[in-house]
């Protein structure tokens, strides 16, 4: 991935691209509540409050709280197929596993507009359910994305600004759990705007974001395949063992005067550059797998009986 190889401009183009998804589509799913307040006022499972039969739908009822709270309960534990993403990503390459997770984006975010423009006071008339789907897909489309953005910092020749692109793709992976907060502030811009309008406008968004990350980096794997036929790289073999050597010695499979002849001491280091499966063999995986089983399991948990235990101290009048 030298600068002989691809063009820097396309590098960052894709970057671009990724940065978008990362910060807009990738972790949207964990920033749930402001998307269930969507769904409240879109009127989403209002049949759940048993409402009489020619009554306006005014407000959420605690049924219909639950079941969109539960939403997101389930679909969380989607997050242990990561793993998998990784084994395709992994044997296939990166571009296959962005062309996968574009499917997840797209499908969740259409299941999605079709959700908020079928709702109803009537169970037989709704697509309620599929918001089940949607967010299913979506949780998926997350953990493909976790992994790609290894992959986007690899196409960089150098390691800093591997670890640069990596860092910066996680923080905006971090802090698009704002996402759903920003659409809930546009629905509610004047006089508000209808939150069917307001999805179908994210999928031609994530149209056009991925849609462009799959054409850049289609580029620069053509233009990386063209080069190579015509010779221009060359000594690849070697950077190659060096890079494995390097790998073997973070890995603590090095000897004494490996390790001694490299100045490098035995440690987990960083595991980024290391392919996926190698990544779930090492102790910072599992360290982080834990730490996320933990505060995941407690966001969970807090998320699906604050309602509850609010409405036990008398607030079941809940606002965003």
């Amino acid at each position: 991935w030298s600068s002989d190889v691809c063009s820097s401009d396309l590098r960052y183009v894709l970057f671009g691209f990724m940065s978008i998804g990362s910060l807009v589509f990738a972790e949207a799913t964990f920033g749930w509540g402001p998307m269930q307040a969507i769904l409240e006022e879109n009127g989403n499972f209002a049949h759940l409050c048993n409402i009489d039969d020619g009554q306006p739908y005014e407000e959420a009822c605690p049924e219909q709280t639950n079941r969109i709270v539960s939403i997101s309960t389930t679909t969380s534990t989607l997050m242990i197929f990561a793993p998998l993403w990784g084994f395709i990503v992994d044997r296939k390459g990166p571009l296959l596993g962005l062309c996968i997770m574009t499917v997840f984006v797209w499908s969740g975010i259409a299941l999605l507009v079709m959700a908020m423009f079928r709702p109803g006071v009537d169970s037989t008339s709704t697509f309620d359910g599929l918001l089940y789907v949607s967010l299913a897909v979506l949780t998926f489309a997350s953990s493909f994305s976790s992994i790609l953005q290894i992959h986007v910092g690899i196409v960089f020749d150098h390691p800093v600004k591997t670890q640069r692109v990596i860092s910066v793709l996680n923080t905006l992976f971090d802090a698009g759990a704002l996402t759903y907060l920003g659409l809930y502030q546009i629905t509610n811009i004047g006089n508000g705007v209808e939150p069917g309008f307001v999805s179908l406008g994210y999928l031609a968004l994530s149209v056009f974001t991925y849609s462009g990350a799959i054409i850049s980096w289609r580029w620069i794997l053509r233009e990386k395949e063209s080069k190579e036929a015509e010779g221009v790289v060359e000594g690849m073999d070697l950077i190659t063992k060096e890079a494995e050597s390097k790998n073997s010695i973070n890995d603590g499979d090095g000897d004494d005067e490996s390790v001694a002849s490299h100045g490098t001491h035995k440690s987990e280091g960083s595991i980024c550059s290391r392919a996926p499966v190698d990544q779930l063999r090492t102790r910072m995986f599992i360290l982080h797998a834990i730490s996320f089983g933990i505060i995941g399991g407690r966001n969970q948990f807090v998320l699906a009986t604050a309602n509850d235990f609010l409405a036990y101290l008398g607030d079941d009048n809940l606002t965003y």
